[in-house]
């Protein structure tokens, strides 16, 4: 199952107008502690809680999910802003059905039940966004007529931005 999440950002309570324009800009504004230490980049520090799975989020609209701890200063034009940065982000979930090939096996299989009991096994590369483009998308997995005899699951991680200051 594949949960990608599209985010939203709100709270920039007393940051300049001008810095809201881009999303490329929200990304790569400077984020520093209640003591002014530097945290990193926002997008990097929303992307690692995401790829780390530690936001507190279910598939759905997921409203004002806070991710800093608390108010946190924005560094923009060698200035520094107050604000308390939560985010809404919406979470899929989507279900493909497909075949993977298996590299190699330790077992036996059972004529009688027709199963096969493993010890190991490893499968050629999975490869989520060939299961995207390839696989067949499941609206409702509880109506399929087959069931599934293995179920991977899978995140989006997203990729971070170079940061010099870290």
């Amino acid at each position: 199952m594949l949960r990608p999440g599209t985010i939203y950002f709100l709270d920039f309570e007393a940051l300049p107008a001008e810095i809201l324009n881009s999303l490329d800009t929200i990304k790569l504004l400077e984020i520093f502690d209640k003591e002014k230490k530097y945290l990193g980049l926002l997008g990097n520090i929303l992307n690692k809680k995401w790829n780390e799975s530690k936001l507190n989020v279910v598939v759905g609209l997921n409203k004002n999910v806070a991710f800093l701890p608390g108010g946190v200063f924005i560094k923009y034009n060698d200035e520094f802003f107050y604000s308390v940065i939560k985010i809404n982000i919406k979470v899929k979930e989507n279900t493909y059905l497909g075949y993977v090939p298996l590299k190699k096996g330790k077992g036996f299989a059972d004529a009688e039940s027709g199963k096969f009991h493993v010890r190991e096994m490893e499968t050629v590369l999975i490869d989520t966004y060939e299961i995207e483009k390839n696989w067949d998308k499941i609206e409702n997995p509880d109506e399929l007529a087959i069931k599934p005899s293995i179920t991977f699951y899978s995140v989006h991680n997203y990729p971070l931005i170079n940061d010099k200051k870290l």
